[in-house]
């Protein structure tokens, strides 16, 4: 007869086999679902790059796009300094030969004679023609645009 601790030991032999190849079955069976998983995921982890690739790419052209319109903007707002400016200038120049010639018109008498004759009215139109404020983007499509 086989003695009880000969018994013992395969007992446990047969137990540690039983759970070696348990183990190992749990492996094989983790590992053939992680390559399913891998399978079914891939195409979408590769598109996930492509797709983010293309976001930097078009993130890099945008941030171009916007310093390109910041510097045009800068330039703009130069522009429009110096024309304010000019406009300002010539806004002084206006008000100081307007007073020039008023204190003309009380101080010679001759001036002031000049100054009241009557303009005639084929002058005063085209004056008139020429004070007109041209606007080319407010009334681009009216008549009185067309007839300019």
């Amino acid at each position: 007869m086989i003695p009880t601790e000969w018994k013992l030991i395969a007992g446990g032999i047969g137990v540690f086999a039983f759970l070696a190849l348990a183990w190992f079955a749990y492996l094989s069976i983790e590992a053939k679902g992680e390559a399913k998983v891998t399978a079914i995921l891939q195409p979408q982890l590769n598109q996930a790059r492509t797709d983010l690739a293309a976001v930097k790419a078009a993130n890099a052209s945008n941030l171009k796009t916007i310093a390109t319109m910041q510097l045009d903007a800068a330039e703009s707002d130069a522009l429009l300094a110096n024309y304010a400016n000019q406009i300002t200038d010539l806004n002084q120049q206006a008000d100081d030969a307007g007073a020039a010639i008023r204190k003309l018109q009380t101080d010679d008498q001759t001036v002031d004679a000049y100054l009241r004759t009557a303009i005639p009215d084929s002058l005063r139109g085209v004056l008139n023609d020429a004070a007109e404020p041209r606007d080319s983007h407010a009334d681009a499509g009216s008549p009185a645009a067309a007839a300019r």
